[in-house]
C-alpha cells in the first residue's frame, strides 16, 4: 500500500547544496562499496582533487556538500575546477550550468526530496514558482509530477523510466504554500550570503567572471524572478 502523508502545519526546509563529486584511476573503489565506503572514497578523491579541509556529505553515500559547511579554501578549489574549461576558452557562456546540486526539502526536520542527477542552484526558480502556485520546469531528472490543490503543493514521487535517488521515503507529499514562502525567504538570505562569497573569491583569484552570481547560482536572470 502506498504511503500518503500531508504535511500542512509543519516546518518546511529548503537546505542548499553542492553536488561535488571526483573520480580518479589512482584512487581505488572500495570493494564494500555500502555508504561509508563510497564516503572514505570521495574523501579521499577531494584530497587528491586538492581540497584542503575535510567535507561531510549532507547524505552518507551521496556527494552532496551543504553550502554553509563549505570552508573557502574548498569552496574556491572547486569554482577553480567548476569554471576552469570555460575561463580557458572550450566552451561559451550559454553552456555552462549553474553550480550542480540545488535544493533538499526537508518537512518537520525529515529529509523528503533530494535534488536529482542535473539538478543546479538556479532550481530556486522552480521553487519559487511553487511558491506563487505556478509549475515551472525542473532542471534535474527524475522529477515529482506536481498538482496544485487550493493553497496547498502536492508531490507525487513517480517516475517509470528512472529511479529517484536518494528514493524520497514518501510516494506523496503535500505541503504549504504558506510554509513554503516562509523556507524560500530563509533560503534567499543564504544564497545572498553565498553570491558575497563566490564574488570575494572571483575578486581575489582575479578570474574576471562576468556577473559570477548569474553565472554559478540564478542562472541568467538575477535573484531567480524575485
Amino acid at each position: 500500500m502506498e504511503k500518503c502523508y500531508s504535511f500542512m502545519h509543519m516546518k518546511i526546509e529548503l537546505i542548499p547544496v553542492l553536488d561535488i563529486c571526483y573520480t580518479y584511476q589512482d584512487v581505488t573503489w572500495p570493494a564494500g562499496g555500502d555508504a561509508a565506503d563510497k564516503d572514505a572514497y570521495q574523501a579521499a578523491c577531494l584530497r587528491r582533487a586538492g581540497f584542503t579541509d575535510l567535507m561531510e556529505p549532507y547524505l552518507s553515500g551521496t556527494t552532496f556538500y551543504q553550502l554553509v559547511n563549505i570552508s573557502d579554501a574548498n569552496l574556491t578549489r572547486w569554482l577553480l575546477d567548476y569554471t576552469r574549461a570555460y575561463r580557458e576558452g572550450e566552451y561559451e557562456r550559454d553552456n555552462v550550468s549553474p553550480f550542480f546540486g540545488g535544493y533538499v526539502l526537508k518537512v518537520d526536520a525529515e529529509d523528503k526530496y533530494f535534488p536529482q542527477c542535473c539538478s543546479n542552484l538556479a532550481d530556486i526558480r522552480f521553487w519559487n514558482g511553487l511558491a506563487d502556485l505556478k509549475i515551472l520546469p525542473a532542471e534535474g531528472h527524475p522529477s515529482p509530477a506536481i498538482h496544485i490543490q487550493d493553497d496547498n503543493i502536492v508531490f507525487e514521487f513517480k517516475d517509470e523510466n528512472e529511479p529517484f535517488y536518494p528514493l524520497p521515503p514518501d510516494i506523496i507529499l503535500t505541503v504549504s504554500r504558506n510554509e513554503l514562502e516562509v523556507a524560500l525567504a530563509n533560503l534567499q538570505e543564504t544564497l545572498l550570503v553565498f553570491q558575497e562569497r563566490i564574488e570575494r573569491i572571483n575578486v581575489v583569484e582575479n578570474l574576471q567572471l562576468e556577473k559570477i552570481d548569474e553565472l554559478l547560482i540564478w542562472g541568467n536572470k538575477v535573484h531567480a524572478d524575485k
